[in-house]
C-alpha cells in the first residue's frame, strides 16, 4: 500500500496560514498608524510583495512591548472570540537567537544559542522548515520570533540569519547538546501549560552559573576545569562515605544497585577523563568514576552537595559547547 504523506506535515494548512496572515497583518498595519513608523507602507493586508525590511521597524515594535497587541484587540472590533484569543497567545512569544538543527517529520527543531538551550518543534507557514532551509545546510543560526499558534509553535514571518557556518568540532558539540536537552527537557511543541519545565529550566541555568563563578571560575579549557573539580572536590568531601552503583559501565565490575565504601578521591594524574575515587568492595579496593555512584543517606549534606554538583555537571556537560 502506498504511503501517503500529510500534506501540511511540518507547516499550517492553508486557511490557518491565511488567518495567520489576517491577523499579523493586521496587527502590523495597526502599529504602523498608531506609531506612525513608515506612511509609505500603506495599508497592509497582505504579506506578497512586501519589502521585509521596511516591515522590520514594525515587527520590532510590537516585541518590544507585546501590551500593544491588547490596544489592537481593543481597536479592532471585527476580531471573533477564536482570533482575539490567538492574538492574546502572541503576548507568549520568545525572541531569540535559535539553531536548526533538525528537520523531523512533523516539524524542525530550534535549539536555543544559550549555555542551557531548549528545542522547539515548530512549523511554518505557507512553508515548511526545510523547504526554506534544506537538510544539508544545518545546522543554521538565525533570529526569529516563536509564536503560539492553535497549539503549535510558529515563527512570525521574519525567519533572520542563516549565513554562519559551524566547523566539525562545534556540530558535535551542538549534537552533544540537543540530546542532552531533549533527555533532560524534551521537545517543546506548544508555548501553553510549559511552567514546570520553564521553572526547572531557569533552576538548572542558576545551579550552572552557581558552579561557573564558584568552582569554575578563570578556567579556559578542560584541563583546567578537570583541576578545578579535583581541587574543589578534594577540599570538600569527607571520607569515608557510603553509595551505590546506580548504574553500570564497561569499565567497572560494579552492577547496578551493589554497595561500596567510598574511601578517598584518586591523584589528579588518574582523573584525565574523569573524576576518579578509590572504593572498597568486596575486600579490594580500586577505582571507579565518582558518576557512577549514588550516595547513601548517611553522608554529609557538604559531601552531598559537592557530589550532585559534580553529577550535574558532568551530565550537562554536553550542553555547554
Amino acid at each position: 500500500m502506498a504511503v501517503i504523506r500529510n500534506l501540511y506535515a511540518g507547516r499550517l494548512s492553508d486557511e490557518d496560514a491565511e488567518l495567520f496572515y489576517k491577523l499579523w497583518m493586521g496587527l502590523l498595519d495597526f502599529v504602523n498608524a498608531k506609531c506612525d513608523i513608515d506612511s509609505s507602507l500603506g495599508r497592509l493586508t497582505s504579506p506578497k510583495g512586501q519589502d521585509i525590511q521596511k516591515l522590520l521597524p514594525l515587527r520590532t515594535k510590537i516585541w518590544e512591548d507585546v501590551g500593544i497587541i491588547d490596544a489592537y484587540i481593543s481597536a479592532e472590533k471585527s476580531l471573533n472570540k477564536d482570533e482575539i484569543s490567538i492574538l492574546a497567545g502572541w503576548k507568549k512569544a520568545i525572541n531569540l537567537d535559535f539553531i536548526v538543527v533538525k528537520h523531523l517529520k512533523n516539524h524542525s527543531v530550534l535549539m536555543t544559542n544559550e549555555k542551557m538551550p531548549l528545542l522547539y518543534g515548530t512549523i511554518g507557514i505557507y512553508s515548511t522548515c526545510d523547504e526554506m532551509i534544506p537538510k544539508e545546510r544545518l545546522p543554521v543560526a538565525v533570529n526569529c520570533m516563536l509564536l503560539p499558534f492553535k497549539g503549535k509553535i510558529i515563527n512570525d514571518s521574519f525567519l533572520l540569519g542563516g549565513n554562519i557556518t559551524f566547523d566539525s568540532g562545534y556540530r558535535k558539540g551542538l549534537n552533544d547538546a540537543y540530546q542532552n536537552s531533549k533527555e533532560r527537557y524534551g521537545i517543546i511543541n506548544s508555548l501553553d501549560d510549559n511552567d514546570e519545565l520553564i521553572a526547572k529550566h531557569a533552576a538548572d541555568s542558576a545551579r550552572m552559573k552557581c558552579i561557573e563563578n564558584e568552582i569554575l571560575v578563570d578556567t579556559y579549557n578542560e584541563d583546567e576545569e578537570m583541576s578545578a573539580w579535583h581541587c574543589y572536590l578534594t577540599d570538600t568531601l569527607t571520607f569515608p562515605f557510603g553509595a551505590d552503583a546506580s548504574k553500570q559501565m564497561l569499565r567497572s565490575p560494579l552492577l547496578s544497585g551493589e554497595k561500596v565504601t567510598v574511601t578517598g578521591l584518586a591523584g589528579m594524574d588518574d582523573c584525565y577523563d574523569g573524576l576518579v575515587v578509590m572504593i572498597q568492595w568486596q575486600g579490594r579496593i580500586f577505582a571507579v568514576l565518582l558518576e557512577q555512584l549514588s550516595l547513601d543517606g548517611d553522608t554529609s549534606e557538604k559531601t552531598r552537595e559537592a557530589v550532585e554538583d559534580w553529577q550535574y555537571w558532568i551530565s550537562s556537560h554536553g550542553l555547554l559547547y
